[in-house]
């Protein structure tokens, strides 16, 4: 089969526009054209577009090329009416149509002149510069941002309220990804954890196990390319005081984490806010090293895990999800990084929250 060329005549919304713009920046100093491959990278340039098929490949299916004057799709001919129609066509690009059994890349610019986010042949890696130029959300990825984080704390409270305690951990994760999936979310990580592994385990993936006294359950939700990430505990009988106490003192930690997170600044000197937290909440001080604390988030569950060694800047509109964690407790939720306070996406209303410092940070649900 030949290849087929075609183009697609649509109007470019602004915030396409705006993200060509970001990219095409990156030509020049010998770049010819910028390759997007990673289905990430696609989404967040084409406003949520799914080039995914397998959802654990890097790849997807269509390759998008960006040159100074003209983008280009390259897929399949299995794919392409699909990507056009419902996916891809609000790039206004020429398409080029292959043959399902054709290697992609065979179709693709290659050389030191060719920039790409996932290396092929000898073009150059542009992964992390890519990375950067999607760290600021339009004001319309904002929006559609705040409808995710709504709708995945909205699966999370009506999991939770149905939970009983002889439910097994499989039947809570799979209610949570129903709920997800219903809302036109991919469910791309479910954890879970009962009372028996809470104290263990801290990314607990589900076991057939019974959730008993006390359960968390952890998700990050994937729609139109954006990842939430929300963690929720519910106890199931009468929480003991020590444990309500213990997790009062890890909002704080939390609140130190969202507190720092603002426009101008660094990375790494919010981490070490967070990560003192600990200290001054009554834990182990090197309580921090025993599991990540989260980072940048938004085309990926962490874009990187964040380090007292993170120089980045932290940008108007950037997602990031903080994860303090002890023995048996997690705090999570997903927030936007403004010039005053972080803005918490993953809010239902339904779920009991108290103030602590400047924000409202979820409790326990008991049940």
């Amino acid at each position: 089969m030949q290849r087929r060329r075609v183009r697609i005549l649509r109007v470019v919304s602004a915030e396409i526009s705006e993200k060509l713009g970001r990219v095409r920046a990156l030509l020049g100093g010998g770049l010819d054209s910028v390759v997007l491959r990673r289905a990430a990278t696609v989404a967040w340039l084409s406003g949520g577009g799914r080039t995914h098929i397998d959802s654990t490949a890097a790849a997807g299916v269509a390759a998008v090329v960006v040159r100074a004057d003209d983008v280009t799709v390259v897929t399949a001919v299995n794919e392409a009416d699909r990507l056009a129609q419902e996916e891809l066509g609000g790039l206004a690009a020429e398409w080029s149509v292959l043959s399902w059994d054709t290697d992609l890349t065979s179709a693709l610019p290659a050389g030191p002149r060719v920039g790409t986010d996932l290396p092929y042949a000898d073009c150059r890696d542009l992964a992390g510069p890519l990375e950067a130029a999607r760290r600021s959300l339009t004001p319309v990825e904002a929006d559609r941002y705040r409808a995710l984080g709504a709708d995945a704390a909205v699966v999370l409270t009506d999991v939770c309220l149905q939970m009983r305690s002889d439910h097994s951990e499989w039947a809570a994760a799979a209610a949570a990804a129903a709920g997800l999936l219903e809302r036109g979310i991919d469910p791309i990580v479910a954890l879970v954890a009962g009372a028996e592994r809470l104290p263990h385990h801290r990314h607990p993936l589900p076991t057939a196990g019974a959730l008993g006294d006390l359960a968390m359950v952890v998700v990050c939700g994937r729609r139109q390319g954006l990842i939430a990430s929300l963690t929720r505990m519910v106890a199931l009988r009468p929480l003991p005081s020590e444990t309500a106490e213990r997790y009062d003192r890890l909002l704080q930690v939390d609140v130190d984490f969202n507190d720092a997170t603002h426009t101008g600044a660094i990375v790494g000197e919010v981490f070490l806010a967070g990560a003192g937290g600990y200290g001054r909440a009554g834990f182990d001080p090197e309580e921090w090293h025993l599991h990540h604390q989260g980072g940048p988030t938004g085309y990926a569950a962490r874009e990187w895990l964040a380090t007292a060694d993170s120089n980045a800047m932290v940008e108007e509109r950037q997602p990031f999800a903080w994860n303090p964690s002890v023995a048996g407790l997690k705090v999570e939720d997903t927030v936007l990084a403004h010039a005053g306070l972080a803005e918490v996406l993953t809010v239902d209303p339904r779920w009991p929250a108290r103030p602590v410092g400047p924000l409202a940070r979820p409790l326990i649900l008991q049940r």
